[in-house]
């Protein structure tokens, strides 16, 4: 079964691959920003941004991506389509049928996650927000 989506064909573990990375993403990227910036950023049902540094007025450092709504939105879109193209363009191997849907999944969100810390880094560095952690 293929599917096409804006004259892109892809198979049905492409397209399975694709859906579960962007909902991986959409969960991990809250968490992921309280582990970069060490900003109080949490689990979706634990909070989420409540805890964030962002919230705090007299804070001496705020959230780069709370604080630009540009600087995060861009991060993640970038981290997201390299995930959606990692999974997508993930070659079959002999493993092809079995795991190809976990090995899909696997390689779109570690892309997603690599691609997430870099582009915070650099928010990071471009708003001069420490990264104590790194």
């Amino acid at each position: 079964m293929r599917i096409n989506f804006f004259n892109l064909t892809l198979s049905r573990q492409q397209g399975m691959a694709s859906a579960i990375v962007a909902l991986i993403a959409l969960i991990v990227f809250t968490p992921l920003c309280g582990f970069i910036f060490d900003c109080g950023c949490t689990w979706p049902g634990l909070g989420l941004d409540e805890g964030c540094n962002f919230h705090v007025p007299e804070a001496e450092y705020r959230c780069p991506w709370c604080v630009s709504l540009f600087a995060g939105g861009l991060s993640f879109v970038l981290a997201l389509l390299a995930g959606l193209w990692a999974a997508i363009r993930a070659t079959r191997d002999r493993f092809s049928g079995r795991y190809e849907l976990t090995r899909r999944v696997f390689i779109g969100v570690v892309v997603f996650i690599v691609v997430a810390v870099l582009a915070g880094w650099l928010t990071a560095a471009q708003q001069g927000y420490p990264l104590n952690g790194f």
